[in-house]
C-alpha cells in the first residue's frame, strides 16, 4: 500500500454573494446516517493524482485567454448561468473526499478488525466501461480534460456552472446546446473533419452514448384524460368537497385497471387537486412550496416502491465521515434523498435540490444548486462503487421554482462523471395547468426507473456482504476521482491583510 499523497489546495480570489440554503425537515423513522457512522463495508482506495494542478493564472495569463474576457465576449461560457454579479471576495479551494485525517492503511486495518466482508481488489471489466471514448478522429476524453485544464486557468469570477463542475471532474451533457459541455469540444482538431455533416454525426454519436431516452415511461391515455379533466375545473365555482367528485373516480378506475402507474397518477392528481381547489397554494417559503406541491409528486412516485426509501432532511449523505463533512460544510446535505436500506447499510440513489419560486431567480448565490447537486451525485456514485455495487447510476432532480430538470450520472470512462440532463419541464402553479402533469410524471418516473436498477444491484451486494462474499468493482476503483472544488468566502481580516501587503 503506498503512502498517502496529500492534496494541495488551489486558492483563487473571486467576487460572489452568499448562498442561503434552506431545506425542509420532515420527521422520519429512518433518519439520515450520522456523519460519525459509516458502513464498514466501504473500501478506502486512494486514487493517485493525475499530476500537479495548474497554478493560479497571473493577470497576463488571463489577459491572453480569449474566452475569459467578460467585456469582450460575455457569452463565452455558453451556459445560461453566467455569473456577472459576484461582488464579494471568495476563495476557490480544491479538496479531497478521502482527507479524513487518517491514513489509508489505518482505514483498512479498522475495517478488517471489525469482522466485515473481506476486500477483493479485483474488478470486472465489461463492454459498458471503456478506457477511451473516440468518435471518428475526435478523442472525447482528451477534449474533456482540456476543458477542465482551461477552467482552472480562468478567473473564478467568470466561471459558469459547467466549468465549475468540470474542475471536480463532472461534465454536464444536455441536448440543449447552451447547457452542454459538447459545445466546448473541438470537432476540427484534425484536417479530415471539414464537413458540417461530419460534425453533426459526431454530436449524434455522443448523444446516443448518453442514452437520454433510457427508462423513459410512456403515459397512457387515461392519465392524459384525467389531467385534461382537472384543467377544465373552475376553482371559482367549486370547493374541497365538489372537486373530489372529479378525482375519486380516477382512483377507482386505476384500481379497477390494476395499473400501478395509473394508481400513482390518480393519487397524485387527487392530492394536488385538493391543494389547488381554492386557487394557487402558498409557496413563498421553501417549506410551503415543498409541502403543497413538490412532496405530493415525489412521495407518490418513490413511496410506492418497497425497495426505495426517501427522506426530507438536511442530514449528511450516507458515507460522509465527520471530519470530511466538517471540511465540506453543506456540500453533501441535499433537500431530498432516495436510498436503499438494508439493515444498517444505506445506499444513496438520488438527490434533489429545491428553491421556492420566490428565491428561484435570486442573484444572491455563490454557486448554484446545480453545482451543489452535481457534487452530491458524484459522492453517491463513489460511495456505491466503493461498497461494491456494480455499474451504479444515480439520479438528481433540480427544482428552481416551478422549473424542474432531471439528471442522471454515470462513470463509464476514467475520471469522467457524466452529469446528463434528461428533461426540463415546468410545474403548474394553478389547476388549469394540470394538463402538464403527464410530462412531469413521465420525467420523475424515468429517474425512478434508472435508480431502481442501481437499487437492485445494491440489494444484491448487501445480501452478498451478509454471506461474507468479497467485493469486486465495476468499473475499477482507478476510474474514481475524489477531488471537489468549492467556492468559499474569504475572511474580511484576511482580505484586509492581503490589501495592505
Amino acid at each position: 500500500m503506498t503512502e498517502r499523497n496529500e492534496e494541495k489546495s488551489i486558492v483563487f480570489h473571486i467576487n460572489a454573494p452568499v448562498q442561503a440554503v434552506i431545506g425542509q425537515v420532515k420527521n422520519s423513522n429512518s433518519p439520515f446516517s450520522s456523519p460519525s457512522s459509516s458502513s464498514t463495508d466501504q473500501v478506502h482506495e486512494e486514487v493517485e493524482p493525475e499530476g500537479t494542478e495548474p497554478k493560479d493564472a497571473t493577470a497576463e495569463d488571463n489577459a491572453s485567454l480569449t474566452d475569459y474576457n467578460v467585456e469582450a465576449d460575455p457569452s463565452s461560457d455558453l451556459t445560461d448561468d453566467y455569473h456577472l454579479l459576484r461582488n464579494l471576495d471568495y476563495s476557490f479551494e480544491l479538496m479531497d473526499d478521502n482527507d479524513d485525517g487518517s491514513s489509508e492503511q489505518e482505514q483498512l486495518d479498522t475495517a478488517n478488525v471489525s469482522g466485515n466482508a473481506s476486500i477483493d481488489n479485483t474488478f470486472e471489466m465489461n463492454q459498458y466501461h471503456q478506457d477511451s471514448w473516440k468518435v471518428k478522429e475526435v478523442d472525447v476524453l482528451f477534449q474533456l480534460k482540456k476543458i477542465r485544464e482551461k477552467s482552472l486557468k480562468l478567473k473564478p469570477k467568470t466561471l459558469s456552472d459547467l466549468r465549475l463542475l468540470s474542475i471536480s471532474d463532472i461534465y454536464l451533457f444536455s441536448l440543449d446546446k447552451s447547457e452542454s459541455v459538447i459545445e466546448y469540444i473541438d470537432f476540427y482538431s484534425t484536417d479530415d473533419l471539414d464537413s458540417s455533416d461530419e460534425e453533426e454525426y459526431i454530436r449524434k454519436k455522443i448523444n446516443e452514448d448518453l442514452d437520454i431516452q433510457g427508462a423513459l415511461v410512456e403515459i397512457n391515455a387515461n392519465i392524459i384524460a384525467w389531467s385534461h379533466a382537472l384543467s377544465k375545473i373552475n376553482v371559482a365555482t367549486t370547493n374541497w368537497f365538489d372537486i373530489q367528485e372529479t378525482t375519486l373516480p380516477f382512483l377507482n378506475d386505476a384500481r379497477a385497471n390494476n395499473n400501478k402507474i395509473e394508481m400513482i397518477a390518480a393519487n397524485t392528481l387527487h392530492r394536488l387537486a385538493l391543494n389547488f381547489c381554492y386557487g394557487a397554494p402558498d409557496v413563498k417559503l421553501e417549506d410551503s412550496f415543498v409541502h403543497n406541491i413538490v412532496s405530493v409528486v415525489f412521495e407518490s412516485v418513490f413511496h410506492s416502491d418497497l425497495l426505495l426509501s426517501h427522506q426530507w432532511a438536511n442530514g449528511c449523505l450516507a458515507g460522509t465521515k465527520r471530519k470530511v463533512a466538517s471540511s465540506l460544510g453543506t456540500l453533501f446535505k441535499p433537500d431530498f434523498v432516495v436510498f436503499m436500506q438494508h439493515r444498517q447499510d444505506r445506499y444513496g440513489l438520488a438527490v434533489s435540490e429545491i428553491k421556492s419560486p420566490c428565491n428561484a431567480n435570486s442573484n444572491n448565490v455563490i454557486e448554484s444548486d446545480r453545482v451543489k447537486m452535481g457534487r452530491e451525485m458524484k459522492w453517491m456514485l463513489n460511495d456505491l462503487l466503493k461498497k461494491g455495487v456494480h455499474d451504479p447510476v444515480v439520479g438528481g432532480i433540480l427544482l428552481e421554482g416551478y422549473k424542474m430538470k432531471t439528471y442522471k450520472m454515470d462513470l463509464r470512462y476514467p475520471q469522467v462523471y457524466r452529469m446528463i440532463q434528461l428533461s426540463s419541464v415546468t410545474l403548474f402553479d394553478h389547476l388549469q395547468g394540470a394538463s402538464m402533469f403527464p410530462s412531469i410524471l413521465s420525467n420523475i418516473l424515468q429517474i425512478k426507473g434508472i435508480i431502481r436498477k442501481t437499487a437492485i444491484r445494491a440489494k444484491k451486494r448487501a445480501l452478498a456482504k451478509s454471506d461474507g462474499e468479497p467485493r469486486t468493482f465495476s468499473p475499477p476503483l482507478s476510474y474514481m476521482s475524489t477531488r471537489h472544488c468549492v467556492l468559499q468566502r474569504v475572511n474580511n481580516s484576511k482580505k484586509q491583510k492581503k490589501d495592505t501587503d
